[in-house]
């Protein structure tokens, strides 16, 4: 009897404590009546730094992992070899600082096929390492959008963190875009472009992974980068159906905002510091917008 395979893909760079902690969920997982499982993990540091923890990880999962070293460095090349590893009927995507509850495949399968779209999306949880003051998890900054399972989204809450959508290869064509592979941003920028062929996108509120959030992550400086490089991604992404006059038409509505939103966060933070930060986030992913045009530098990822 010829079963659904799918296959679930994971990307790591010099992450060892996490990808065991993400391959000792998913050696775990229950998989949907009639679906087998594979685990294709991508080490995107040529030197191979996770391959120990892989093979631990191999013997005493019940599903078979596949490992793979990707040397040419940044996060698209890493995603794109999963892509073309990956021997499943449907693709699944988790971050190397994730983890999930032994349902989390059931759940997302379960709402694709009911749905019949072309991906489906859940919930990322953050999981602090040290308790952030009240005032920022107030500010909103770690929140992410959830909706009622079943709702129909746009490419602008996907992203590669909590996924599974079909191996469609016409559809998914040359994958991630490599312009991408350091400035972060390349899921937005794949799923924006499937859904520009006619791809539709799902929610399934039931299948949370889990993300670690270390106490850098919640300095402020972090989080302004993380908004600034959110306005810039999306202004580049939102370009790609939009042609230049997106950049231009960002860039005038980004100064306004980065003035406008400054202002706020200076008179709000004598009254409310979580209320300032929600204004000062508003503002650098304005002044994103602002440069949006200019090319990306290396960045994190892969370095």
């Amino acid at each position: 009897m010829c079963r659904v395979i799918i296959s679930v893909c994971l990307c790591t760079y010099r992450r060892q404590a996490g990808v065991v902690r993400t391959l000792n969920s998913l050696s775990v997982l229950a998989s949907p009546p009639g679906c087998l499982l594979e685990l294709v993990v991508v080490d995107n540091d040529a030197e191979g730094s996770a391959q120990t923890p892989v093979l631990l990880a191999a013997k005493t999962s019940q599903w078979p992992i596949n490992y793979f070293i990707e040397a040419r460095s940044g996060v698209s090349f890493a995603r794109n070899r999963c892509l073309k590893e990956a021997r499943g009927d449907f693709v699944a995507f988790i971050d190397d600082d994730e983890w999930c509850s032994p349902d989390w495949i059931c759940r997302l399968y379960e709402t694709l096929i009911a749905s019949n779209c072309d991906a489906v999306f859940g919930p990322v949880i953050p999981q602090f390492d040290a308790a952030p003051p009240d005032w920022l998890i107030k500010s909103g900054s770690f929140d992410r959008a959830r909706f009622p399972t079943g709702t129909p989204i746009d490419w602008i809450q996907s992203r590669t963190g909590n996924v599974l959508l079909k191996n469609n290869q016409q559809l998914i064509g040359p994958g991630f875009d490599v312009a991408y592979a350091f400035s972060g941003g390349e899921d937005v920028a794949f799923f924006n472009r499937l859904a520009a062929l006619g791809a539709r996108y799902n929610w399934c509120d039931e299948a949370p992974v889990y993300e670690s959030v270390p106490v850098e992550r919640t300095s402020l400086a972090w989080i302004l980068r993380r908004s600034f490089a959110g306005g810039k991604t999306f202004v580049k992404v939102s370009a790609q159906r939009g042609g230049f006059g997106t950049y231009i038409y960002m860039a005038l509505r980004g100064c306004a905002g980065t003035l406008g939103f400054s202002a706020l966060a200076l008179v709000s933070f004598p009254i409310s510091r979580a209320t300032a930060l929600r204004f000062a986030r508003r503002a650098s992913g304005d002044a994103g917008k602002v440069i949006s045009a200019v090319p990306a530098k290396r960045g994190n990822y892969g370095t």
